[in-house]
């Protein structure tokens, strides 16, 4: 794809994909030359998103390949599937069928698909318009909200389940101690349960939208910047390097190590930055409009932020170290 383009077409396409009970590996993450971006349900997708449908195919057809088809399955030998902009996918097909005419659908080895009705077979409709991947890339438009919640709303979900359980775990065991029926116990669980996903769905949406801003991209370079001097610094013994290595492995759930685990463990801390501080923000909206209407005293309200930073850093840590088990 295009820019930050690309990536959003490969993230909503493969939501999409995840939504739909398939089996989605990120193969692409790797960067590796003419890798598929990812793999659905064991077939290689690569994703291209361009502006127009002759950029679109042409992205697959690189001048440093001598102009053939560059995006080949290894182990099948059959092309990876070209996923396109959905409102360019029938201009993408007549023109796939023409450089398969031109004998530019060949791999290494030289084996050359001549068939031109193999087009169909080869281009993929994807699931958005180019527009619509652009618009999520970008804050406050409906696209970008819409896709955000969306992703937004599986954490939540678990949030709430898990809230649920373990409060009404607690509950019932201290229910002769609080004096609680088991309907009170239930209703307030379930509360409990709704605050968590509530207040984890606002904080990836508010996460998601304030890095596609100008000040969300300087907060996540700044971020990225004191993420990679910590990294570094850890890096220095061997020790260090064993954790950031297993750190990345526990985030990807694949082996990786050297120069690659630590860009993982980098953009994981940076992203955690920005994501735990919408939380506090959003963990203390509360306490805020307690003490706008004077509910709560000043002492109280600097107690629950104080307590409230603490437990997030907590979480930060404890999420770094369990790579390390």
């Amino acid at each position: 794809g295009l820019c930050g383009h690309g990536y959003a077409a490969e993230d909503v396409n493969s939501f999409y994909d995840i939504t739909k009970g398939h089996d989605v590996e990120f193969s692409g993450r790797d960067n590796s030359l003419y890798g598929a971006d990812r793999t659905v349900d064991g077939i290689q997708i690569q994703t291209k998103y361009y502006s127009s449908a002759k950029a679109s195919i042409e992205a697959g057809f690189p001048d440093n390949n001598s102009g053939n088809y560059a995006y080949w399955d290894n182990e099948t030998g059959k092309p990876q599937l070209l996923e396109v902009p959905s409102d360019q996918y029938d201009k993408c097909v007549a023109l796939m069928r023409e450089k398969i005419k031109e004998g530019k659908v060949v791999d290494a080895n030289g084996n050359k698909i001549t068939d031109s009705n193999e087009a169909t077979n080869i281009v993929k409709k994807g699931n958005y318009t180019y527009q619509q991947a652009k618009n999520v890339t970008k804050a406050g438009n409906i696209d970008s909200l819409k896709f955000d919640i969306e992703t937004g709303s599986i954490a939540a979900v678990s949030a709430f389940g898990i809230s649920f359980a373990i409060n009404l775990c607690m509950t019932l065991v201290s229910r002769e101690r609080n004096g609680l029926s088991l309907e009170e116990a239930v209703k307030l669980s379930f509360l409990e349960g709704l605050r968590s996903g509530t207040i984890s769905l606002s904080t990836h949406v508010a996460t998601s939208q304030v890095l596609k801003t100008s000040v969300g991209r300087y907060m996540a370079a700044y971020a990225t910047k004191c993420s990679k001097e910590v990294v570094n610094l850890v890096w220095q013994t061997d020790a260090g390097k064993q954790l950031v290595q297993q750190v990345a492995r526990n985030i990807l759930q694949k082996n990786v190590s050297g120069g690659a685990a630590k860009q993982v463990v980098i953009k994981f801390l940076r992203t955690n930055t920005v994501t735990q501080l919408a939380m506090f923000v959003a963990s203390s909206i509360p306490d805020t409009w307690d003490i706008i209407r004077s509910r709560i005293s000043g002492k109280q309200f600097f107690k629950n932020l104080v307590v409230n930073g603490s437990s997030l850093a907590g979480a930060t840590i404890g999420a770094i170290l369990a790579g390390r088990y």
